[in-house]
C-alpha cells in the first residue's frame, strides 16, 4: 500500500465507502508498507509480515496532494519512531498534524511525547485503558492496566472507575484520547472525565507505573526493514 498509486486510489476508495466529499483527517496506520492484500499483516510460512514495495514517504506524497485536492483537511502518522519523524520532515511539504500512538500507564512513551512536542506534532493515544477485552492483536501478557492496585487506589480516592483515572491521566498530559467503546454505559463513562483532576500525588504514583511494555507490538513484524518499535521512541 505504500507506493504514491496505491495510496491514492485507498484514499479515494476511502471517501467513496464513505460517501463523503472530504475527511477531517487521515493517517498512515503504519511505516511499514506490506504486501498488498486483504490481510492487514500478510503472513508467511514461517508467521513474519511479507514486505510490500513503496514507502511511507511516497504515501505521504500522496495525502499531501489530497490535501490540495479538497479530499483531506488534515493528515498525519500513526506509530512512527522519532528517526521516521525526522526521515519524513525532511521530505514533507506539510508537517503531520499528529502522531497517534499507543499510550498507557504501561507504556507512557515520555522522550517520544517530547519529541513531537519539540516538533508541533500533536498525539493522539489510542490504547489507552491497556484494550482489554481485545483477543486479536493484544499481547496477553501485558496485565490489565484496570485492576492495577494503583489505578483502583486512585479511582477510590476519586471516587471514580479505574478507566476515568487512566483517562484522565492521558488527558492531563495533554493528548487526544480515543477509547474505544461499543456499549453506551462505557461511552457514557469514558465522557464523565472533565470534571475532576489528579493531584501530584496521584500522578507521581501512576508515573511509577510505566514498564515501557506494548499490549500492540505486532511482534509478527520485527523483521520489517521499518518495524517502528525497535528504537527506544
Amino acid at each position: 500500500m505504500h507506493t504514491y498509486e496505491r495510496a491514492k486510489e485507498a484514499i479515494n476508495e476511502n471517501l467513496r465507502q464513505l460517501n463523503l466529499p472530504y475527511v477531517d483527517l487521515m493517517l498512515i496506520h503504519y511505516p511499514m508498507a506490506v504486501k498488498p492484500g486483504d490481510a492487514m499483516f500478510p503472513l508467511d510460512d514461517y508467521g513474519k509480515v511479507i514486505e510490500g514495495d513503496g514507502h511511507f514517504t511516497e504515501v505521504w506524497r500522496a495525502l499531501e496532494d489530497a490535501v490540495a485536492e479538497g479530499k483531506v483537511k488534515s493528515i498525519g502518522i500513526s506509530n512512527f519512531n522519532h528517526k521516521q519523524i525526522e526521515r519524513l520532515l525532511a521530505i514533507a511539504k506539510i508537517k503531520p498534524a499528529v502522531n497517534q500512538i499507543e499510550m498507557h500507564p504501561y507504556l507512557q512513551q515520555q522522550k517520544l511525547r517530547e519529541f513531537c512536542k519539540e516538533k508541533n506534532i500533536a498525539i493522539t493515544a489510542y490504547g489507552s485503558l491497556s484494550s482489554p477485552g481485545d483477543k486479536v492483536y493484544r499481547n496477553m501478557e501485558v496485565p490489565n492496566l484496570l485492576t492495577d492496585p494503583v489505578i483502583v487506589e486512585i479511582a477510590k480516592k476519586h471516587n471514580r472507575t479505574p478507566a476515568q483515572i487512566a483517562l484522565r491521566w492521558a488527558l492531563q498530559n495533554g493528548v487526544a484520547i480515543i477509547p474505544k467503546a461499543d456499549d453506551p454505559t462505557y461511552m457514557k463513562e469514558n465522557m464523565q472525565i472533565f470534571d475532576f483532576e489528579l493531584d501530584a500525588d496521584d500522578l507521581a504514583k501512576i508515573e511509577k507505573l510505566d514498564r515501557g511494555i506494548r499490549c500492540f507490538g505486532v511482534e509478527m513484524c520485527t523483521n520489517h526493514k521499518e518495524f517502528p518499535f525497535a528504537e527506544e521512541y
